[in-house]
């Protein structure tokens, strides 16, 4: 099963060298197993997309196909040929 991972170029401070953000293609059953295959290769990475307690950090934000993941769902399944986009979501104090 081929998934489209796109991450975000501000969440990996790419920005200047890649503006578009990286796109790779990755196998998986849930955004859970197509994101950490990718983190696989990048574990100092993990930090930036998790909080301490292992869910998606309040400035990760995930859409399956346009479509925004409700609460993280890490186990969300992903079939052949969907796109995974993983956005960074600034924080802005009050």
């Amino acid at each position: 099963m081929s998934v489209k991972l796109n991450i975000d170029a501000q969440f990996i401070g790419t920005e200047k060298q890649n503006p578009e953000g990286i796109y790779l293609e990755v196998k998986g059953k849930t955004v859970g197993e197509c994101l950490g295959q990718y983190l696989d290769s990048k574990p100092l990475l993990t930090i930036d997309f998790f909080d301490k307690a292992g869910k998606l950090g309040p400035t990760t934000t995930v859409f399956v196909n346009r479509a925004p993941l409700i609460s993280g769902q890490l186990d969300h399944e992903v079939k052949d040929g969907d796109e995974v986009k993983v956005m960074y979501t600034p924080m802005h104090g009050c």
